[in-house]
């Protein structure tokens, strides 16, 4: 799935200069729905590569019949998951204590870290998605012209063709209003009577989403930007709890550049504690 992901920014990327509708996006919308999804796609391939390539935990054994044994008893505590004790916890001692620890304090989500970061770069690439659906099946190749003819007329040195370039995007624009323009010889439905009633009060044209109206597309963009926005929201609260950072998300970003700037271990968070325990029986056969 994240290689499928990826393969689909790489085709995205080339095809981008070629691409009219580009244009139907600012830099803030790329930095969400293409760098931030490059960055998490790149940190969920290296955690995936270390789970399942390489060594995802280091277990501290105090006696080891072998040394093969070690491989053994990392293998166990990562599929069977580890067990967070804290502070005020008592060190289990029978099998019993062990298995109610377990259900309280059980720490078996290591393992789906490199899909929660895909599923995160799936959600920063969701608005991005919608608004290109949107975009391209409402307007359709008229909103492909005028943006083809507007790039034409921004980057053209000679001040005749761009002059021509803009005439043309004009004309085109003039279509695409002539296109939603309300046909008074056929009958409205309900919601265009509703529209055609509040479209002449100031602030309706700013609650009310109609064709007609000419506010559909600015709407519908504005709803993206809100969608961006939740999600970017959302992502760091999740990432705030998951830290164990208890402090106002205002000064989440600030505190994480201020202790990687220190060089200080960050605070022990109640998800991903850095040491916890896994219990494994034994049987020793002597001769």
């Amino acid at each position: 799935m994240v290689l499928e992901f990826g393969l689909g920014f790489i085709d995205r990327l080339t095809g981008a200069k070629t691409t009219a509708y580009t244009h139907l996006e600012d830099l803030a919308d790329r930095l969400n729905h293409f760098i931030s999804c490059v960055i998490i796609l790149m940190l969920s391939g290296v955690t995936m590569a270390n789970v399942y390539f390489l060594r995802p935990i280091s277990c501290t054994l105090p006696t080891s019949p072998d040394n093969k044994f070690n491989e053994f008893a990392e293998s166990v505590c990562w599929v069977r998951g580890t067990i967070a004790i804290r502070e005020n916890d008592q060190m289990p001692l029978t099998d019993e204590d062990w298995n109610q620890l377990r259900d309280k304090a059980d720490m078996s989500f290591y393992q789906w870290v490199p899909f929660c970061l895909s599923i995160q770069a799936m959600l920063f690439f969701i608005p991005h998605i919608i608004w290109q659906s949107l975009a391209t099946h409402l307007l359709g190749e008229n909103l492909e012209s005028i943006l083809d003819m507007a790039y034409k007329a921004n980057t053209a040195d000679d001040y005749i063709k761009r002059q021509k370039f803009v005439e043309s995007a004009a004309y085109q624009l003039f279509r695409l209003g002539c296109q939603h323009y309300n046909n008074h010889n056929q009958p409205l439905t309900k919601w265009s009577k509703i529209q055609q009633k509040y479209s002449n009060y100031s602030l309706s044209s700013l609650f009310i989403i109609g064709k007609h109206i000419g506010n559909y597309i600015s709407i519908i963009y504005i709803i993206i930007k809100l969608l961006y926005l939740m999600n970017l929201i959302g992502q760091l609260y999740i990432i705030k709890t998951l830290l164990g950072y208890h402090g106002n998300l205002y000064h989440f970003g600030n505190q994480l550049i201020l202790t990687l700037k220190s060089k200080h271990e960050w605070i022990e968070s109640e998800f991903f504690p850095r040491q916890t325990y896994c219990p494994i029986q034994l049987f020793v056969h002597y001769q």
